[in-house]
């Protein structure tokens, strides 16, 4: 369950949004949860890293990964930023913004084999099926700078859509409800509609199952740890006293688990937790091999369930 806290909601301070701050331009209606990354920063942290190496992931990520290369494109160096959109039953779609040569990316895509292209609301997209049934990849080439991934044409539509809208500026990142600061340290923010749409995520996120909008925030802090902030809003004072009591309850047990297994305790002994109204707010730090360890979790769970 610790997984569901680290992937949970924003910053404890009141700082205001940077100028790529958290809105929902952009986000069609009805998305489930929204992730957004700074490639770069994430790419340098050492779990990522050791992830990265172990070749955890799905089958798309790593036919990107294989199609990034063949366009000269560094997936380390060269992406900015990925935002990852869960649109339910219509399927899951990132949003790429990075720096490649935009005519060399479409010729490699256009050279694969077993491509498809489809035509739909004007937009060119490029199919590839892998080699399970519903493995299917679809791109679209939206801009000199940004590339849409997605596992269907009508995911990946309504985002292209969402994204045309008059005044969405390019680099916004986004959440739910009210809760629209981000810490300008974030280097990772996730935002899901409430708690059963968390669950699509985190199997284990009925923690937050009362939640009404959650969003969390991750930022690097010094000795390669992680500091994580949570913020889950109740539909009244009384919900919200009930999370709060929830996530007591799970700093208690964390302390005795960490007794016998220490990698919990720096998340136990930092925790850190408050009601303000309808929101409970919780403030942790994790250590790099716990670090690692959860988002192992993370990736295998959305390769198990073909979100990536």
């Amino acid at each position: 369950m610790a997984l569901a806290l680290l992937l949970s909601a924003p910053a404890l301070g009141g700082t205001p949004p940077p100028p790529d701050g958290i809105s929902l331009d952009g986000v069609p209606e009805g998305a489930a949860w929204v992730i957004d990354g700074r490639a770069r920063q994430l790419a340098a942290l050492p779990a990522f890293q050791r992830l990265s190496r172990e070749g955890r992931g799905g089958d798309r990520f790593r036919r990107l990964q294989a199609l990034a290369r063949q366009a000269g494109v560094d997936m380390t160096n060269d992406v900015q930023r990925i935002q990852v959109i869960s649109l339910g039953a219509t399927g899951t779609v990132a949003i790429v913004d990075g720096d490649w040569n935009r005519a060399r990316l479409l010729r490699t895509i256009q050279a694969q084999p077993g491509l498809r292209t489809l035509a739909m609301k004007g937009l060119e997209l490029f199919c590839f099926d892998g080699p399970r049934a519903g493995d299917t990849c679809v791109l679209h080439v939206s801009g000199p700078r940004r590339l849409l991934a997605g596992t269907t044409t009508a995911g990946v539509a309504a985002v292209a859509d969402a994204l045309a809208r008059p005044g969405v500026a390019e680099g916004v990142s986004r959440t739910f409800g009210e809760m629209t600061r981000a810490s300008p340290g974030a280097l990772l923010v996730l935002g899901a509609r409430d708690g059963a749409a968390l669950m699509e995520l985190v199997p284990d996120g009925a923690l937050l199952m009362e939640a009404q909008a959650i969003t969390a925030q991750m930022g690097r802090l010094p000795e390669n740890r992680l500091g994580v902030s949570l913020v889950g809003q109740g539909a009244d004072e009384a919900t919200t006293a009930n999370l709060a009591a929830l996530l007591n309850a799970m700093q208690a047990m964390l302390a005795f688990r960490a007794a016998s297994d220490p990698q919990w305790t720096t998340l136990a002994q930092t925790m850190r937790i408050q009601t303000e109204g309808k929101r409970v707010r919780a403030g942790f730090e994790v250590d790099k091999e716990l670090t690692c360890s959860l988002l192992t979790t993370l990736m295998s769970e959305l390769s198990r369930k073909g979100q990536w």
